[in-house]
C-alpha cells in the first residue's frame, strides 16, 4: 500500500515536470503574439550616410571570417575603399574606423611589392599583386558580404564597390534597399587605370555576384568639363558598370530591382562610353549571368556624346523599352520612363503632383502649381483658409469683412464672412446703443444693434446732467483719478459711465479713471534703516523703514505697520559714563620718582578725555595730560628729595685729611698734658 502511494507521487512529479517543460518551450511563441493574434512587427531602420565617414572595423576585427555583415552606410563605403585600395597601406584607429580617404596611403604602381597593413598585420604581395597563394588580396573572392539594414546614401558622391580593382565576393542584400545613390566622375575614377565605373557596383570579377537587392533612386552623373576631351573609357550600368572577366563560373546578378535610374552623359569628343540599364560592359558571355533583374523608370540624357556604345540587346544600351530577354537573361525587363501615377497627391509649398507607382519619383507631367479654391475656417471660426484639391492649405487669416443679419427672436444676429461666404456665428448676441428714434427724434430714443441695425425698446430722450469729480493724484498707498464727470440725468442712461468733459460725449473706461497707487518710493520699495546703538554723545535708532515720498516710517519692509510716532525710533545719547558724568582727575605734580598730570575729566564708556566737566572741549591727545618725572636733586651723591644715590657721584680722597687731623689731635693732647703738669707744679 505504501509502495503504491510512493509510485503515484513519482508519476505526478514526472507529469508536472513534463508540463513545465512544454510551457517553457512554448513561451517564446506565446510571448511574441499580440492581443490580436499577430506577431509584433519589427521596427525598420534606415542608416543615413553623411558622405564622409568610412568604416572598416567590420572587416579588420574579423579577418579570418568567410562572411561579413554590413549594418551602416559607412560600412558599404568601407567595402568600396577596401576593394579600391587593395594595393595600399590602410591606416585606421583602434576602433577600426577610417575617418577619411586621406588616411589611405597608395603604393606607387611601380612598387608591386607593396605591403598591406591590416589590424596590425603586414601582408606581403608578389609582383603580380597577389599573395603567396596566388589569391588577389581584398577582392573578397568567394567571401559572403551580407546587408542587414536599409541604407540611404543621401545623394552624397559615392564610390562604387569595384573601382581600381574588381569585386569578387558574393553581395547578398537580403531584400534590403539602398537608396539615393549618386556617382560622379570624381568618385567613379580608377586609381590605377584609365576607366570610370558608374553604378552601385563597379567592376565585378568572375565568380562574384550581387543578389536580393533593391536600388531606389540612382543617379549616374557622367557630366562635367573635366573629362570632355579625355580618352578615358566610361562604363555605366544601373546595377554594375562592367563584368571584368568571364572565366569559369562568370559573375552573376540575381533578383535585383532598380527603381528610378537617371543617367546623365556629358559632351565628349574622345574615349568610349559603354551604357546599359543593367551593366555597361559585358564580354560576350553565354552563361546567362542575369536573372530576375528589373530596371524601372530608366531615363537617359545625352549632352552630345556620339561615342556611346550600345548593344542590340535591351539590357545593354538600347533604351527603347520593352522586355529584354536574350542570351544574357533568364527573366529580366527594362522599362523606359515612369509607370502609372499614384492615386494620392504629393506636394510642397508651391506645387502638387503624382508620383510614379514604381520608383516613387514625381511625374513631371503632373506637376502643377497649387490652385486652392475651396474655403474652410478654423475650428474656432475666427480665421479662414483655402484648400487645394491635393489637400494643401493656405495660411489661415482672420475673417476680414463681416456681414450681419438679424435672427428671428430679436436677441441675436447671424455673422457671415464676405470673403469666404462662410457662417462665422449663427447666433451672436446684439450689442445695443441708444439712438434717436426716427419716429420721434426730438423726444425719444430707441435701442439699436451696433452691427446689424436691429432695434429694440424705446425710452424718453435723455438729457445729460454732468457732475464733476476733481482730479486726485495717487499716493504711495492710495489710488487717484483724473478729472472726470458722471451724469445724473433721468432714465439712468448714464449709470456706470464716466465722461472726459461736461458735454458727456467722450467716455473713460472704468479702468481709465483709476490712477494706480505708485507704491513707496515711486515703486522702488521702502528704504531700510539698520538699528544703531546710542553713544555717550550721539543718538541711535531702532530698525525701521521709510519712504522718502510720503515721509512715513514703518516697522517692516511690507509697509503694513506704520510707526506713527517717528520719535519712537530714536535712541537718545546716554551721556558720559551712562549719565553719571565725567570722572575728574585732579592735578598731580610730577616728582623724580613718578609722573604727574594736569587736571582733566574722562569717560570710562567712550574712553575720551576732556578739559572741563561739561565735556565740551575734548583732549584729543591723551598723552598731553601727563607730566614727565622731574630730575633728581643730588648733594654729596644723594638726592635730597628721595635719597636715591647719584649713579655718577665720585667721593673725594680723605687720607691726607686724616693725617693732619691726627697731628692736630696729638698736638692738642700734648698741650693739655703740658698745661696739666704746669698746674701741678704750681700747686706743689
Amino acid at each position: 500500500m505504501e509502495m503504491g502511494k510512493k509510485l503515484r507521487r513519482k508519476l505526478l512529479a514526472a507529469v508536472s515536470v513534463t508540463l513545465a517543460l512544454i510551457l517553457f518551450a512554448a513561451a517564446p511563441f506565446t510571448m511574441g503574439i499580440q492581443a490580436g493574434g499577430d506577431p509584433a512587427p519589427a521596427a525598420e531602420t534606415v542608416d543615413v550616410w553623411d558622405g564622409e565617414t568610412v568604416t572598416i572595423g567590420w572587416y579588420t576585427e574579423h579577418q579570418s571570417d568567410s562572411s561579413f555583415t554590413l549594418s551602416k552606410a559607412s560600412d558599404l563605403a568601407g567595402l568600396a575603399y577596401l576593394v579600391a585600395h587593395r594595393d595600399c597601406y590602410i591606416y585606421y584607429d583602434a576602433s577600426g574606423k577610417v575617418d577619411s580617404p586621406k588616411e589611405f596611403y597608395e603604393a606607387s604602381q611601380a612598387d608591386k611589392s607593396g605591403l598591406m597593413e591590416i589590424n596590425g598585420k603586414t601582408i606581403g604581395k608578389n609582383e603580380n599583386g597577389k599573395d603567396d597563394n596566388g589569391t588577389q588580396i581584398l577582392s573578397f573572392r568567394g567571401v559572403s558580404i551580407k546587408l542587414d539594414a536599409d541604407l540611404d546614401l543621401a545623394g552624397k558622391p559615392y564610390t562604387p564597390v569595384g573601382t581600381s580593382a574588381s569585386f569578387g565576393g558574393h553581395f547578398d542584400g537580403q531584400n534590403h534597399t539602398i537608396s539615393n545613390v549618386y556617382v560622379t566622375p570624381e568618385t567613379a575614377t580608377h586609381h590605377y587605370s584609365n576607366i570610370l565605373d558608374f553604378g552601385l557596383f563597379g567592376s565585378i570579377a568572375w565568380g562574384g555576384s550581387v543578389s536580393n537587392l533593391t536600388i531606389q533612386n540612382e543617379t549616374l552623373d557622367a557630366t562635367g568639363s573635366g573629362f570632355e576631351n579625355s580618352s578615358q573609357t566610361v562604363n555605366i550600368g544601373g546595377v554594375l558598370s562592367m563584368i571584368h572577366s568571364t572565366g569559369g563560373d562568370g559573375a552573376k546578378a540575381t533578383n535585383v530591382t532598380v527603381n528610378g535610374l537617371t543617367v546623365k552623359i556629358g559632351k565628349r569628343t574622345a574615349g568610349r562610353t559603354n551604357l546599359g540599364a543593367v551593366t555597361g560592359q559585358y564580354p560576350n558571355a553565354v552563361n546567362q549571368p542575369f536573372d530576375k533583374i528589373t530596371v524601372n523608370c530608366y531615363v537617359v540624357t545625352n549632352e552630345g556624346t556620339t561615342t556611346v556604345t550600345k548593344s542590340g540587346k535591351n539590357f545593354y544600351g538600347d533604351c527603347g523599352g520593352g522586355t529584354a530577354k536574350d542570351a544574357l537573361f533568364t527573366d529580366s525587363s527594362v522599362t523606359v520612363g515612369h509607370g502609372a501615377a499614384a492615386t494620392t497627391w504629393s506636394s510642397d509649398g508651391t506645387n502638387h503632383w503624382h508620383n510614379c507607382v514604381r520608383c516613387g519619383n514625381p511625374l513631371e507631367e503632373t506637376v502643377v502649381a497649387h490652385n486652392p479654391t475651396e474655403w474652410k475656417q478654423t475650428e474656432d471660426n475666427t480665421k479662414h483658409y483655402q484648400v487645394c484639391e491635393c489637400g494643401y492649405q493656405t495660411v489661415a487669416v482672420a475673417h476680414d469683412s463681416l456681414s450681419y443679419e438679424p435672427n428671428d427672436g430679436g436677441e441675436t444676429h447671424k455673422v457671415t464672412c464676405d470673403t469666404c461666404d462662410l457662417e462665422v456665428n449663427a447666433a451672436e448676441a446684439h450689442t445695443w446703443e441708444w439712438k434717436d428714434n426716427p419716429a420721434n427724434p426730438d423726444k425719444e430714443e430707441i435701442a439699436t444693434c451696433t452691427k446689424c441695425e436691429a432695434t429694440g425698446q424705446t425710452r424718453v430722450k435723455h438729457t445729460h446732467v454732468p457732475n464733476k469729480v476733481e482730479k486726485k493724484d495717487p499716493t504711495c498707498t492710495e489710488d487717484g483719478n483724473p478729472e472726470y464727470y458722471t451724469c445724473t440725468g433721468e432714465n439712468g442712461v448714464c449709470d456706470g459711465k464716466y465722461y472726459k468733459d461736461a458735454t458727456c460725449t467722450s467716455e473713460y473706461t472704468a479702468e481709465e479713471i483709476v490712477l494706480k497707487a505708485t507704491g513707496h518710493n515711486k515703486g522702488t520699495g521702502l528704504t531700510k534703516h539698520d538699528a544703531k546703538a546710542a553713544t555717550c554723545t550721539e543718538d541711535g535708532n531702532s530698525e525701521y523703514y521709510s519712504c522718502e515720498v510720503c515721509g512715513k516710517y514703518f516697522k517692516s519692509a511690507d509697509g503694513k505697520e506704520e510707526i506713527a510716532d517717528k520719535g519712537s525710533v530714536v535712541l537718545k545719547a546716554t551721556g558720559h559714563n551712562k549719565g553719571a558724568g565725567l570722572t575728574k582727575h585732579d592735578a598731580k605734580a610730577a616728582t623724580c620718582q613718578a609722573e604727574g598730570n594736569i587736571e582733566y575729566y574722562s569717560c570710562e564708556v567712550c574712553g575720551k578725555y576732556f578739559k572741563v566737566a561739561d565735556g565740551k572741549e575734548e583732549i584729543t591727545d591723551k598723552g598731553s595730560v601727563t607730566l614727565a618725572k622731574t630730575a633728581h636733586s643730588y648733594k654729596d651723591g644723594v638726592c635730597t628729595v628721595c635719597g636715591e644715590a647719584d649713579p655718577n657721584y665720585t667721593a673725594p680722597d680723605t687720607s691726607d685729611r686724616l693725617l693732619i687731623s691726627g697731628a692736630v689731635l696729638l698736638t692738642a693732647v700734648s698741650g693739655i698734658a703740658v698745661i696739666g703738669l704746669v698746674s701741678k707744679k704750681k700747686k706743689s
